[in-house]
């Protein structure tokens, strides 16, 4: 270690411009890279000016620019760094209503403390080394939503308690990359209005998708992780704004068991209405929830588990919500041998998606009872668990994007009607959505009108369905990128 260099205990802040590239493209075509500087300048004396109303600063506290508008600043006390945090909130703030038509600006903070390397005689982002709270207030500011200030756990205990009352009772976890722990954090709202004003949004033509992970652990428990993606008339390639919305809830460390997975997710999807509620997002539509099992889990009739509803009774998730049953194997394994399995599906996908969009009905079943590459029926009773595992085992090997099954244990010729119910993609769709949305819909149709005792078809109705909205990053389930489209 160099003579310029020692290791001191220090918490780090960052902080980063929501939706910021809608910000500095609008200010870009209206005036020029001049007036974007102006913009970043802004931001820099917003940053300055409430470093500076820290008075009682040590040698190591400073703030550098992470490029643009994202910053990060560091201080030897841990008080100071909330002090810091509420300053700046507070400047923004009042700037922004000082000028009615200003666009506001709603940051996400996250701050961690650790011992790092400081070198004096560095420059820049170089004078601060060390991965433990570096790479933590990473993950938590990419993890905060609009407005708000995540902490590490360590950060938080070591708060003085006049602070500690200003956030949330309930840790909660924020996961890491491969390789990485989850990070224990709390969460404070900063910003009380997140609205970001957006003259494109419009709540009708935004399809919302509940992504849910049921991530398999070593002791035969389950971790599940959560989150909201938005799309733009069901379309992938066609991003909304609010896409990126991580749902959290409080679980066990070591994961909870299968028979409460039900339960999990009946919070997560409280968890989501708050969320939304907090950032005044308007979900016009029932979001469609999407289950991403491991494959000893793909028939055990989670789309059918009850859950309460408004009136505090239990009623199938079913019934009240689309539920898509997908592959965790497929998409999210971090095992590599796996791999293949997501390129056997594709090109099904591809063709498949084809065929739905260019035929009627008619045609669509047609095909697929004359060809039988795309959808699999299995058209006996489901067999013992081991032998159901191998024979789900060949489904995803095969690349099939569609399947059907049912829990029944004869199969005539009604049960083989409903099923085709299921492809009628010519239904109006008010909407005018793509047909894939169309199945969607009638899947949950089936089970609002088929529900009413446990013989019900839509009780005993089984569909794996792996479409092109999945969840990004493999390798590290629940980073908030996860529902970028494909």
């Amino acid at each position: 270690m160099s003579s310029s260099s020692m290791n001191i205990k220090l918490t780090v802040v960052q902080l980063d411009l929501v939706k910021s590239s809608t910000y500095t493209c609008n200010i870009a075509r209206e005036g020029g890279s001049e007036l974007t500087r102006g913009f970043i300048n802004q931001i820099d004396n917003l940053v300055t000016s409430a470093f500076n109303k820290i008075t009682n600063r040590s040698e190591y506290d400073e703030f550098h620019s992470l490029g643009g508008d994202a910053y990060r600043i560091s201080f030897q006390d841990v008080n100071n760094a909330y002090q810091f945090v509420q300053y700046f909130c507070q400047f923004v703030t009042e700037e922004d209503n000082n000028e009615p038509n200003r666009r506001r600006r709603i940051f996400r903070i996250g701050a961690a403390t650790g011992t790092v390397n400081f070198d004096s005689s560095q420059s820049g982002l170089r004078r601060i080394e060390g991965d433990d709270a570096l790479v933590s207030v990473s993950r938590l500011v990419t993890a905060a939503p609009p407005g708000y200030f995540y902490v590490h756990e360590q950060t938080f205990n070591t708060f003085d308690e006049n602070i500690k009352q200003k956030f949330e009772n309930e840790s909660f976890l924020v996961p890491g990359k491969k390789h990485e722990n989850n990070i224990k954090a709390y969460r404070c709202q900063m910003f009380i209005n997140t609205t970001i004003q957006n003259a494109n949004n419009n709540a009708n033509n935004i399809v919302n998708y509940l992504f849910v992970i049921v991530k398999p652990q070593t002791n035969q428990k389950f971790y599940i992780e959560a989150q909201l993606a938005r799309f733009i008339n069901n379309q992938t390639k066609q991003k909304k704004d609010d896409y990126e919305l991580l749902i959290q809830i409080q679980q066990p460390e070591d994961g909870c068991e299968k028979k409460h997975i039900i339960g999990v997710l009946d919070k997560i999807i409280q968890e989501m209405y708050k969320i939304t509620r907090e950032r005044d997002i308007q979900l016009s539509k029932l979001p469609i929830i999407e289950l991403f099992l491991p494959i000893n889990l793909l028939s055990e009739g989670f789309d059918s588990g009850e859950i309460m509803n408004e009136w505090g009774k239990k009623t199938p998730i079913g019934k009240l919500y689309p539920v898509i049953i997908r592959s965790y194997d497929r998409f999210l394994h971090n095992e590599e041998n796996k791999a293949r399995l997501k390129l056997a599906w594709q090109p099904q996908w591809e063709s498949l998606e084809k065929i739905i969009n260019d035929n009627n009905t008619e045609q669509f079943i047609n095909i697929i009872k004359n060809n039988n590459t795309y959808v699999k029926f299995i058209d006996d009773p489901l067999p013992n668990q081991k032998k159901r595992i191998e024979l789900f085992q060949e489904i995803l090997s095969k690349g099939f994007p569609l399947c059907l099954w049912t829990r029944y244990k004869t199969i005539d010729n009604n049960v083989v009607k409903n099923f085709e119910t299921i492809f009628a993609i010519d239904l109006n769709d008010t909407n005018n959505f793509c047909k894939i949305y169309r199945i969607y819909q009638n899947i949950h149709d089936i089970r609002i009108n088929n529900m009413k005792t446990k013989s019900d078809f839509g009780y005993n109705l089984g569909i794996l369905f792996d479409h092109d909205k999945i969840p990004t990053g493999a390798n590290q389930l629940i980073s908030p990128n996860m529902a970028r489209k494909v």
